[in-house]
């Protein structure tokens, strides 16, 4: 199996393709059967301008107590916390990234329009997981 020795694992879709997200559940059922794993869902694709997959929409994470990173592989944003997140899981420290997604100088390709809006949703969605995630059946 590609799973055997494995200690961590990505759930990673696509933000600009809604079928993407949806497909989680069964990535994630696979991933679980492996004792032991530790498992990050990833967004990616923040970075562009036209989401099919709002951040007020990932709910899959929260019933399953996952870290939930939000990425852009193009332009590296929030990149390394992702990893971190990851590896952190890995080796039991489980310090989950509540901070504002991490800005790498090299991230000249991502507007700084795109990059404010998704900073702000990131502070929002922090303050409503303070309150407590609402029930919700992951629905769109």
């Amino acid at each position: 199996s590609f799973l055997a020795g494995a200690h961590g694992a990505i759930i990673m879709f696509d933000a600009t393709f809604r079928s993407s997200y949806k497909n989680t559940p069964a990535y994630y059922k696979q991933l679980y059967m492996v004792n032991g794993i530790s498992i990050c869902l990833v967004g990616n694709k923040y970075d562009c301008s036209e989401l099919k997959v709002k951040l007020k929409q990932i709910t899959f994470h929260h019933k399953r107590n996952l870290p939930l990173c939000l990425i852009s592989a193009r332009t590296q944003y929030n990149l390394m916390n992702a990893l971190i997140q990851v590896l952190s899981s890995c080796i039991g420290t489980d310090k989950a990234i509540t901070k504002t997604p991490q800005v790498i100088e090299s991230e000249s390709e991502m507007s700084s329009t795109i990059r404010q809006e998704r900073d702000e949703e990131w502070a929002e969605y922090l303050r409503a997981m303070a309150r407590g995630p609402e029930d919700d059946d992951d629905h769109f």
